[in-house]
């Protein structure tokens, strides 16, 4: 299996939360680039038989904005904080 959206099992899924949004509003900050990436170096490490610690790769994951994380704008679903960027990530 392959986890960029090119895999016909993948190809209408991820394009599709992106255009919804537009009407949904459902994503605050979306990382689209950061996602393909990701698909790209988990690709990698399980054509390299590096997949046994990756159980859950490829699994959609949406993470609720009002946990910092760092590098990307979290704004807590508020204006006061529209163009906030922590610079660490929120602890368990």
């Amino acid at each position: 299996m392959r986890h960029r959206p090119n895999h016909p099992r993948n190809r209408d899924r991820v394009p599709a939360s992106f255009l919804l949004n537009g009407t949904l509003h459902a994503f605050i900050t979306l990382m689209k680039d950061e996602a393909l990436a990701a698909a790209a170096l988990i690709d990698r490490k399980m054509a390299a038989g590096q997949g046994g610690d990756l159980p859950l790769a490829g699994v959609p994951t949406a993470i609720k904005d009002s946990f910092w994380t760092k590098g990307i704008r979290t704004t807590g679903g508020t204006k006061v904080l529209a163009g906030f960027v922590p610079n660490e990530d929120a602890t368990a």
